[in-house]
């Protein structure tokens, strides 16, 4: 599961990344296995250091900006420095399902995805304090200070590595380990609301109707029929799209 997971402002978007590796002995199948997750380790620690180093650069202009204010420099300098402690402690959690299993266990290391979860909360915070104090001092423009701010989601949102299954394409094993890890992930995380924020909740009784009324509505347009019939129903769907959520707006299931 790869997990690109935004800041606590903004939803997370886990996604699960598929890595296609050639068949051939267990021992080879390993060794190759874990190349593949070598150079994807490689590559995300690169990318996070790539934004480390811009938010850095902008960190810097504002730190010499403020070297007359004796008091506040140092206030924002020990911010910076317990902000860096904690990135130091999501980058140690961040790669650590990068690792081929050594069993076929659908077991997660759920102190390391807790110990993502509260970095990412502690670092939120940091954040947060250093923007009001930056913001109040006015020493950088605007603009400085907007790309500071998306630097630092970006950083803390850095590429992640929960767990890594392997699953045969053609004969589908592992392919229950897989499902009983996500299903443990789902459920039995004590942070599960942060990793999957939709888990559980409920629609709208009218946003599901206007799901399927939508999905008429694009096999309507995908038929083959004459121009003049397909804008005639596509306009009747539509309608009636308006109409029931007009009705059952305030209904939930």
């Amino acid at each position: 599961i790869h997990q690109q997971m935004l800041s606590q402002k903004v939803r997370y978007s886990p996604k699960i990344g598929l890595v296609f590796t050639v068949t051939g002995e267990k021992n080879t199948l390993e060794l190759n296995h874990d190349r593949v997750l070598q150079r994807l380790r490689k590559e995300m620690d690169s990318q996070a250091e790539s934004v480390d180093s811009a938010m850095r650069k902008l960190e810097v202009i504002f730190e010499d900006n403020i070297q007359s204010n004796g008091s506040l420099c140092g206030e924002w300098v020990t911010l910076r420095n317990n902000r860096d402690d904690k990135l130091k402690l999501l980058d140690e959690y961040a790669l650590k399902g990068a690792h081929w299993p050594t069993t076929r266990s659908a077991k997660l290391d759920r102190s390391s995805i807790s110990g993502i979860c509260t970095s990412e909360s502690d670092l939120v915070e940091y954040h947060s304090q250093m923007e009001k104090m930056e913001k109040a001092a006015k020493a950088v423009s605007e603009i400085h200070l907007k790309d500071l701010q998306r630097l630092r989601r970006h950083r803390i949102s850095r590429p992640r590595i929960l767990f890594t299954r392997g699953v045969s394409c053609k004969t589908g094993q592992g392919l229950n380990t897989l499902k009983e890890s996500i299903a443990d992930l789902v459920t039995k995380i004590e942070d599960e609301k942060d990793i999957f924020p939709h888990v559980g909740s409920t629609k709208p009784l009218a946003y599901l109707a206007l799901e399927r009324l939508a999905q008429d509505g694009r096999i309507v347009k995908a038929a083959k029929e004459d121009q003049e019939e397909g804008v005639q129903k596509r306009g009747e769907w539509e309608l009636a799209v308006s109409k029931y959520v007009e009705e059952h707006a305030g209904l939930n299931d």
